[in-house]
């Protein structure tokens, strides 16, 4: 281990070296106090099942994982690019020419996995890596679909969540763009878009442009 890179109330995540891969990864580590329950190791089980399949230059990558006891882990790309979150905190606005370009890339991203019916329901800036490419992170809230998708809880992160997935409604892809378009036109800051702006992106990636 090199060292903590933080996690949640399920899993610890570590920035460590790995002598197969030859290369520093992360490593998502579940938490020992909540192996033992099922509705967490569901929730380990749907994200590698989500992960291994998806390869996408703008996505982060599944290396490798075990899911067997005492403490299930997987090993990831690690990226040390900073997160646009932490760009904003530490630095400042991005430029307008990396808006676009992140933008673009996100949409890129996000059509892919549509695609292959797979939702992130938590597009965030804590989620997404400034760098050259950028990087869309955590599938702990992916879901597989194949139509609409009516939740059972609220899941996600509330400040960039659209009413049908803060009220247990049903959720579909564009449920994952009202997180990326939480930004103005002139500012990375991320913030409610305007309605044209919003349905403007949703049309134009239903169409697969």
């Amino acid at each position: 281990m090199i060292n903590d890179l933080g996690g949640g109330s399920r899993y610890e995540v570590f920035r460590a070296w790995d002598r197969q891969l030859f290369c520093q990864v992360a490593v998502k580590v579940m938490r020992p106090n909540r192996v033992h329950e099922d509705r967490v190791m569901d929730g380990f089980e749907r994200e590698i099942g989500i992960a291994s399949r998806l390869q996408h230059p703008n996505l982060v990558r599944l290396l490798r994982w075990n899911a067997a006891p005492p403490r299930p882990y997987m090993v990831l790309e690690y990226v040390s690019a900073q997160t646009v979150a932490a760009h904003l905190e530490n630095i400042g606005e991005v430029s307008i020419p990396e808006v676009c370009l992140l933008g673009i890339r996100m949409l890129s991203a996000l059509q892919y996995m549509h695609s292959n019916h797979v939702l992130h329901l938590d597009v965030k800036p804590d989620n997404v890596t400034m760098g050259d490419p950028p990087r869309l992170l955590d599938f702990s809230l992916a879901q597989a679909f194949s139509g609409p998708v009516r939740l059972r809880h609220t899941m996600g992160t509330a400040a960039y969540m659209p009413p049908e997935q803060f009220m247990h409604g049903v959720v579909g892809p564009e449920s994952d763009l009202f997180g990326l378009t939480r930004r103005s036109s002139t500012r990375s800051s991320w913030k409610t878009p305007n309605r044209f702006t919003t349905r403007w992106i949703c049309h134009r990636c239903s169409r697969g442009s």
